[in-house]
């Protein structure tokens, strides 16, 4: 198994005279740049229009190819709109769930009211200090069990929500990573030739 190599020793790898290629995929472009041989500098080279998965990677390969690309540099800005748009929509699916879960819970009608609001001051006072709530904390605090199961109910959504901002980023960045690979394959093919 290969060890994981710093990124100083990856450019005492490269070929030499080896560019390197940098990628923006946006939402309608594919925006590239590609390194002098020296690696120094990067200059614009061509804006694509997207297309299907295939035909992007097809277009993408014979670039690299013609301009004899040794690595890639992704531009991960395009995960933060997928996170966001995520994050937004878990966000949404949470507060429904939290809420079904206050209503459905086995505590008093006027508590229902007053968790609402100590789990709604607890997430914003989180939200503002960059982390997630603990509202099972703030619910599950009383000897009633009925507060620790609503408690537990609204902290499972809480962690499913975040979990979930996360899936689509993640499979973003797996298939990133993989068509980073593209030109280190293509390499191992010219040399076995």
């Amino acid at each position: 198994m290969r060890r994981p190599i710093a990124i100083e020793d990856f450019a005492l790898r490269l070929h030499p005279k080896a560019r390197l290629i940098g990628i923006d995929l946006g939402s309608k472009t594919i925006g590239l740049a590609i390194s002098d041989v020296e690696r120094r500098l990067a200059s614009p080279l061509k804006t694509l229009p997207r297309g299907a998965f295939a035909k992007d990677a097809g277009v993408l390969t014979a670039i690299f190819v013609e301009f004899d690309v040794a690595g890639i540099v992704l531009g991960l800005l395009l995960l933060t709109p997928i996170f966001t748009s995520d994050l937004n929509r878990n966000e949404h699916d949470a507060l429904a769930a939290g809420t079904a879960a206050v209503l459905d819970s086995r505590i008093s009608p006027l508590d229902k009211i007053g968790v609402a609001r100590d789990v709604l001051v607890a997430v914003d006072k989180a939200t503002a200090e960059g982390r997630i709530p603990d509202v099972e904390a703030v619910v599950g605090h009383r000897d009633d069990s009925a507060y620790a199961d609503l408690g537990n109910a609204l902290q499972d959504q809480l962690d499913r929500a975040v979990t979930n901002a996360f899936s689509n980023s993640f499979l973003v960045s797996a298939l990133l990573g993989l068509l980073a690979l593209i030109p280190i394959v293509l390499g191992r093919k010219e040399v076995g030739v």
